[in-house]
Formats: structure tokens, sequence, C-alpha cells
């Protein structure tokens, strides 16, 4: 529900400033929003991952945080011009405002997940976009403006952000290790749908094992680097289209499809890889169940692929040209390939999760960056014939080495 909200939320936000400035004026701010979608997945998206393992803010986080917003700030310093049309300061401001509100947000979410308040994270997850949302009407209706908009796109991050890290999270769970403690009592449902109040610094899962120590730098480095691959080959088809000099037509049509089809992602952003690694931490400590579920999923995920290619290939086309119009109808195999690919990106997100777990997030790189030469060299080599084909190609050949690449770790690490 929570994920719906934030969706929602932001539909409605885009929508505010499309029609209240039109399209010429809205294009800086949703140049300012894509700049948010990939800090979010990219760089914060690992935040949230080692927050919710190590049930902790520390020196590491904050320092990357403060990272991202210097970077990001001094990104949108340097290339104002090509990327907004304008050398206002206003927008390095905002974007910098935009690494700090969802670093916060990250963070919140992380800690809450931590304690399995799953009820909580939801809560945020809306929160924040209907925050932003209520204070970008306000703002509208004081001075419609495209750089007062781009300051609202950090507000509600940093308001339901702060609320939750800063009330009832004491120094230690700030700034200091934490430790899981066997006495540690589970989350009652009284407690997730009440405000945190100081006993939420030992709200917890129920005798949590000690898990081994994380040190931030690496866990950071590595996952990151592994959630930017991921991105690239997800927005691989459009940037592989551009790049060889296809017809915009070609390109809009890749970009749709992609977009359309990514949809499921939003569910694992919204919340479902954050709820899944609690568990998997758990199951890690339990060796002799743990393989047999891991090999189950590898069976599903397999028999799965087909189908949804299938769909993808049934349904795709006529879903495109009703949403987007009969111009940028794709064809059948590229919307099969895309299905496919999206499905093979979810799989590979998941189990970059079960790596975590495993503490073995060290050793992400490697398959994520063969992945990603992988897909170059399809992209360099002709395949698919046409463009739009040779992108789909790129991108599902880089995300089933990517799958391929982290499930042969997860089954070294753990079969017996």
């Amino acid at each position: 529900m929570g994920g719906i909200a934030s969706g929602l939320g932001a539909y409605a936000f885009t929508i505010l400033g499309a029609r209240v400035l039109g399209q010429h004026d809205y294009a800086p701010v949703g140049v300012l929003w894509t700049l948010q979608y990939l800090i979010h997945t990219v760089g914060l998206l690992s935040l949230e991952a080692y927050v919710t393992r190590t049930g902790r803010l520390g020196r590491g986080p904050w320092t990357w945080i403060a990272g991202l917003v210097v970077g990001l700030t001094t990104l949108t310093a340097v290339f104002a011009m090509p990327l907004f049309g304008s050398t206002d300061p206003v927008w390095p401001l905002a974007a910098g405002l935009i690494a700090l509100g969802f670093g916060t947000h990250v963070a919140a979410r992380g800690l809450s997940a931590a304690d399995e308040r799953f009820t909580v994270y939801g809560i945020l997850t809306g929160s924040e976009s209907l925050l932003r949302l209520a204070i970008a009407v306000v703002a509208m209706l004081i001075a419609p403006r495209a750089e007062v908009l781009a300051l609202t796109l950090a507000g509600g991050a940093l308001v339901s952000g702060a609320w939750w890290v800063l009330a009832g999270h004491g120094p230690r769970r700030l700034f200091g290790p934490r430790r899981a403690r066997s006495h540690e009592r589970k989350p009652t449902r009284q407690d997730e749908v009440t405000s945190p109040s100081a006993d939420a610094t030992t709200a917890g899962p129920s005798a949590r094992p000690v898990e081994p120590a994380t040190t931030a730098t690496p866990f950071l480095a590595s996952t990151t680097l592994a959630n930017a691959i991921a991105q690239v080959l997800l927005a691989g088809g459009p940037l592989v289209t551009a790049l060889l000099g296809a017809d915009p037509a070609v390109t809009s049509m890749v970009f749709v499809t992609t977009t359309a089809a990514r949809a499921p992602l939003v569910l694992l952003y919204s919340g479902l890889l954050a709820r899944v690694l609690p568990y998997l931490q758990q199951a890690t400590h339990q060796p002799s169940l743990l393989w047999p579920r891991i090999r189950k999923v590898i069976r599903y995920g397999l028999v799965a692929l087909l189908p949804v290619a299938g769909a993808g290939f049934l349904l795709g086309p006529p879903l495109v040209a009703i949403a987007f119009g009969a111009d940028l109808r794709p064809s059948s195999a590229f919307a099969g390939l895309t299905a496919a690919a999206v499905f093979l990106a979810c799989a590979a997100l998941l189990a970059n999760q079960v790596v975590i777990a495993l503490d073995r997030h060290v050793s992400l790189s490697p398959p994520w960056l063969l992945a990603l030469g992988v897909a170059a060299v399809v992209m360099l080599s002709g395949a698919g014939g046409d463009l739009a084909m040779r992108a789909a190609l790129v991108t599902i050949s880089g995300l089933t080495v990517a799958v391929a690449g982290v499930t042969t770790l997860i089954v070294r690490t753990v079969r017996p």
C-alpha cells in the first residue's frame, strides 16, 4: 500500500508540474527527477541494505550520504547549462537537497526494516511521495516557477526521513555500533501503528543471531557497482538505439516499452528488497534448510521465465499501443524479450539480497562486470538485425549473465 501511494503521488506530482508549468518549463524539473531516480536506485539502495543488515547508522553511512550530496551538487553545478538550460544556483541546491533528503529517508527505511517494523516502512514509503505532493501544491499556488518546484522534490523525503531517524533513535543507534541481544523483543502490532518512542531503540527481530561485522566502505562500493550496472542494463535499450543513430521513433518505442515493462520493479524498490533481507539473514543460520529453498526458487524461476516472455509476446504490443499510441507499438518479439529481461532484472536484484545476507557482498562485482562486458560485445557485434532487436538482445544477454553469475555464487556458497 505504501508503494501504491508512492506511485500515485509521483504520478500526480508529474501531472501538477506539467500542467502548471507547461512541458517546456517542466523539462528541467524532469531532468532533476531522473537524477533523483538514479541516486535512489544506484547510490541509496545499497545504503538501505547496509542499514537493514547492520541495524544502525554509523560514520560510514553518514559519510556516504555526505559524499552523494557533494557529488551531486558539484555535478549539477558544472553541467547546469546542458542539464537544465540555466546556471541558476537553485538547481545544484535542489540536487544537493535531493541527496540529503533521500539519504535520510532511505536510512529511516533501513532502520525500520532492521527492526522488522514494516508497517512503519510502508508509511515512510507512501508519506514521502504524498508529503512532496502537498508541499508542491502549496508552492505552485504561491510561486508557480520551475525553480520553486525543483526545491520541493526533496521535501517529503526530508520530513518523513528526519521524523523516523531523529525520533526515538539515540546516539548509539545513529552513530555507534548496535549488536543484537537475545532478549530483544519482536515488535507488537501496537508498536507498528504508533509513533516511534524511546523504546524503539530496543525493538528488533526476536533473538536475531549476532551478524558478522560488515564494513561500510567495501559493502557500499560493491553493491553500488552492481546496482549501477543493473540500471545501465535496464536502461540500455534506449541508450543503444540512440548511440547507434536509430530513428527517434525507434528510440521512443524502445523507451516506452521498456518503461512500461519495468513496472514490477517498483514493488522491489518500494519495500520488497528490504522486506526479504531480514528473513534471508535469519535463513542463513539454518544451512540445512537454506539450500533446499534456494534450489526450489531456482527451479521455479526457470519454469516461470517462458510464460513471462510469452505474456510479453502476446500482450505487450496491444497494451503499449493502447497506452502510448499505435505509432509506438513494438513488435511481438521485442515485447517478449523485454518482458523476459525485466523478469531477469527482478531475479538478479533479489539474488543480490541473498548474497548480502550470506555476507558475500564483496564477490558481487565480478559477475556484474562480466554482464556489462557481454552486453557491450553484443552491442558491437550487430546481433539481432534491426536496432530495436539489438537493444533487446543487449539488455537480456547482460542480465542473463548477471543472474547466472550471482546464482552460481550463491550455489557455491550454500550447497552442502
